[in-house]
């Protein structure tokens, strides 16, 4: 099972890492950025999701572990409130996809004919299975759709032109 947690944003390590120093197991999903500085590209590590952390148990949350977590540093609340929601299976997968086994994302290499038709060549958008929304190769971005609880997020992940 996983849950959402809401945080103050700014507080999403801080407060995955005292839930993991309580025991819990618990999701930020990372990506590396390529961003332009003065006219030269680095690469930044970003979070996925601001202001979301994610909770993965083996069974049901009991109402000891809501309150410790809820009254962590930085937590506002689970989404759902006091009767946490769980993410659907499908939505778990997407999460599981984008936390990559606690590693940061690495951009994915996309080849552009001379058509201009973008082909994805390696990386994790080329295991990604859901809706796009654009593919941004001046920005070396990719945005794809992912559902979470019901509501629809707009995710940019980061590409390199190869």
């Amino acid at each position: 099972m996983m849950y959402v947690i809401h945080t103050k944003t700014g507080s999403e390590l801080s407060s995955s890492n005292a839930l993991k120093r309580s025991g819990y197991n618990i999701k930020t999903p990372e990506k590396i950025m390529n961003i332009r500085c003065g006219g030269v590209w680095r690469q930044q590590k970003y979070l996925v999701f601001t202001g979301y952390i994610f909770l993965e148990t083996d069974s049901e949350l009991k109402p000891p572990d809501y309150y410790k977590i809820k009254n962590t540093d930085g937590v506002i609340n689970f989404i759902g409130g006091g009767n946490p929601q769980t993410v659907s299976e499908i939505e778990e997968k997407y999460i599981n996809w984008l936390w990559n086994g606690g590693k940061p994302i690495e951009p994915s290499k996309v080849f552009v004919t001379s058509e201009g038709t973008k082909m994805l060549m390696s990386g994790p958008l080329k295991r990604y299975g859901g809706e796009w929304a654009a593919i941004d190769v001046r920005q070396k971005r990719a945005k794809v759709f992912v559902t979470i609880c019901g509501k629809r997020y707009k995710v940019t992940l980061p590409i390199e032109v190869i």
